[in-house]
């Protein structure tokens, strides 16, 4: 039962200084029936007030999770809707600075900043942004396809050495592992293949048939 922000938690002591949570409405006839083998007709009705304890924070830690995830995501519209340019970079880094918990991504989060970086065209900062969730061990966000497209996208387009190579490979390996590949995707292959012919001076004539072929 809550009251306001608050749970209520009843609980009882055996015989034994055992503590057991439950139900109020249980705990007044259990009362009155103490007896020594008490604990072995509370174990299948009643938890260790202990784990009931461990219950309530984990519910608490995923409703906290979830309001700050929601917080987040709602702070990346509005900055969005209302900035642009250096003033958005600079609100897009004041809240990825509040993100200082793995538990609190999501992917709605993730896209959003993305597509937040693209608008301005930060792609270093996508860049960046990507590679600090391949490093994260439990996070799995790294691996999700518009994800992936996007840090293609923003390698392609940083231009620092080696990045148009690592684009590459990524979009190669999509279009071969999936079932169902977005016209998108075929775009940016031959984007990748016709922005490294431009930048050869026309020289590099496998990119060129390639970016066609693509």
């Amino acid at each position: 039962m809550c009251t306001a922000n608050y749970t209520f938690v009843p609980y009882m002591i055996t015989p034994h200084n055992k503590v057991f949570c439950c139900e109020g409405s249980l705990m007044k006839g259990l009362t009155e029936l103490m007896q020594p083998n008490l604990e072995l007709l509370l174990g299948p009705i009643c938890l260790p007030l202990v784990d009931r304890f461990i219950q309530i924070l984990k519910i608490a830690q995923a409703s906290s999770c979830q309001y700050f995830r929601e917080a987040i995501l709602n702070d990346i519209r509005r900055a969005r809707n209302h900035y642009s340019g250096k003033e958005l970079a600079d609100e897009l880094t004041r809240i990825r600075q509040r993100i200082d918990n793995i538990e609190v991504l999501s992917p709605d989060i993730i896209v959003n900043l993305l597509l937040s970086y693209r608008d301005i065209q930060d792609y270093d900062s996508i860049v960046k942004l990507v590679e600090t969730l391949e490093r994260l061990p439990t996070s799995d966000l790294s691996a999700l396809l518009h994800v992936k497209f996007h840090y293609a996208f923003a390698l392609n387009r940083r231009k620092h050495p080696g990045d148009r190579e690592k684009a590459l490979e990524i979009m190669l390996l999509m279009v071969q592992h999936e079932d169902q590949v977005a016209s998108d995707v075929y775009c940016l292959v031959g984007r990748i293949y016709k922005d490294t012919f431009l930048d050869s001076n026309f020289t590099d004539e496998k990119s060129r048939d390639n970016g066609i072929l693509w």
